[in-house]
């Protein structure tokens, strides 16, 4: 690739080429939310991962009583019909292959060192501010 240069004064300054990248939304982009993920390796090599969110069951079934005046009343517990344990709801399963497995490992690492940076700072403002209100109280009383 020939390299670009462009001379300004004394000073010649090499231009490296770029590549620029638009981001589009599918129809099917979504915000999912995570509490952990699950998967395996596919017979070609790949890694797929299934993301999900945990909560309670949902009843699947729930029966009411009905008042004198035939409104619903409140539920018959010992008839609601619900799964037993947690829920693991998987909305999306995620296939990487070992190059970008690779890549999202070194993005999640520095998101990560980004995050615990994030937290320091919160903490010390925190403790800032609130040896501050420590003092103006100290000094009301």
């Amino acid at each position: 690739m020939p390299k670009l240069s462009k001379t300004i004064g004394a000073a010649k300054i090499q231009k490296k080429p770029t590549i620029t990248f638009e981001y589009i939304k599918s129809q099917f982009f979504r915000v999912v939310h995570a509490d952990g993920a699950i998967g395996s390796i596919t017979p070609n090599g790949n890694l797929h991962i299934a993301f999900y969110s945990e909560r309670q069951a949902i009843p699947q079934l729930m029966v009411h009583s009905r008042t004198d005046a035939g409104t619903l009343g409140p539920p018959i517990h010992e008839q609601t019909v619900r799964r037993k344990g947690i829920i693991r709801e998987m909305d999306v399963d995620v296939v990487l292959g070992p190059v970008a497995l690779d890549a999202l490992m070194k993005w999640l690492v520095e998101r990560k060192a980004e995050m615990v940076a994030q937290a320091e700072r919160v903490a010390k403002l925190q403790s800032k501010n609130l040896k501050k209100q420590k003092k103006s109280h100290a000094r009301l009383h």
